[in-house]
């Protein structure tokens, strides 16, 4: 398996529930640029990485369930 090695301008860390998620965005210098406890909604989602949303990259931890 080859890595992963591209870079991009914003990168998106989701630490996702049945009912809430930990959003984390952060720019290429790693500048933190939204840190939050959301409620799980695709909605709410796509409203906080709206203004980074081009060039973000998005990984997410989730139990089996999702």
């Amino acid at each position: 398996m080859r890595f992963y090695t591209q870079t991009h301008k914003y990168y998106c860390g989701i630490d996702l529930r049945a009912r809430s998620m930990y959003v984390c965005i952060f720019n290429h210098d790693g500048e933190v640029l939204v840190h939050r406890n959301m409620r799980t909604n695709p909605d709410a989602f796509l409203t906080v990485i709206d203004p980074d949303r081009e060039g973000i990259v998005v990984a997410v931890e989730c139990i089996f369930t999702w």
